[in-house]
């Protein structure tokens, strides 16, 4: 037996208050993000009924939005919720597009959760906020670490036939977790890791760690970090011969912009540096 509604409802809804949670500053340093202008962009496209882009959509709607920089920081992004929560005059957000870094997201989504404020992140990709119980209101656009890791696994054994590999990582939430995945997946397909060696996020030396990866003799290594570490690990690795050619570093999803060389002011300025230090590199 078919059922069929018996009204349509038109919505009533006439205005939707959107809070931006992205990183517009790492530190100091102005961080460009594709992503916050694309929100931009898909705000203003609904908004305007007449340029023939979405007009049917939300037609009788308004969307107002503010932003709050997250600096892919944790306690910024528990501020920035907060903020967001007390703003247009004490209204606050119908929902929250961000935070970028998975260790923002954790922490912003605890507290937009209690809120019952629904966020949903464009690139947070840790395993952990997987756990709907613990991140209800919590949704993403981008695939958890947990199914990049077994397919990061599966090419370096089934398509480069490489047995094993180095793991570096660091131990913010997004490096933890992915390394994790990683060693998981690679524990549960026959993927040797000969060493494994950690940093905390936005360290200024990695000669520990790398001295561990040459003295392991792998010519393969996985990293997972925030970029503007990886760009200064993967300089700090050609000067100590960890890199280039010769080598293999194989990272996570982070590493598949520009911004991969735009963290380190050297790789950023010498474009001969910048060849032979991304050199081997995969992302």
């Amino acid at each position: 037996m078919a059922l069929s509604l018996p009204f349509l409802a038109t919505a009533a809804v006439d205005e939707v208050r959107v809070g931006i949670l992205l990183p517009v500053f790492l530190g100091s340093r102005h961080v460009y993000s594709g992503t916050r202008h694309a929100v931009y962009q898909a705000l203003r496209e609904v908004q305007n009924k007449s340029d023939g882009v979405a007009d049917d959509l939300l037609p009788n709607t308004t969307l107002r939005f503010t932003l709050r920089d997250s600096k892919c920081d944790a306690t910024t992004s528990l501020t920035g919720v907060l903020s967001l929560s007390n703003s247009f005059e004490g209204a606050g957000v119908s929902a929250i597009i961000g935070a970028a870094c998975s260790g923002a997201s954790i922490a912003a989504a605890q507290l937009a959760g209690g809120l019952q404020t629904p966020m949903i992140s464009p690139s947070s990709t840790s395993p952990s906020l997987s756990d709907g119980r613990a991140y209800p209101y919590f949704l993403r656009t981008a695939p958890s670490d947990a199914f990049g890791a077994v397919a990061m696994v599966d090419i370096l054994l089934s398509l480069w036939n490489y047995t094993s590999v180095a793991l570096v990582h660091s131990l913010d939430s997004y490096g933890s977790a992915g390394g994790s995945a990683f060693s998981q997946a690679a524990a549960e397909s026959g993927l040797t890791i000969v060493t494994t060696q950690t940093f905390s996020m936005g360290t200024s030396t990695f000669d520990l760690q790398l001295r561990v990866v040459a003295q392991s003799m792998a010519r393969i290594g996985v990293l997972y970090c925030q970029v503007a570490d990886g760009s200064r690990l993967l300089r700090a690795g050609l000067e100590m011969g960890v890199g280039g050619a010769g080598y293999l570093w194989l990272g996570s999803d982070v590493f598949g912009g520009s911004g991969v060389w735009e963290g380190d002011a050297a790789l950023n300025s010498d474009i001969g540096l910048r060849e032979r230090a991304l050199r081997g590199l995969f992302a």
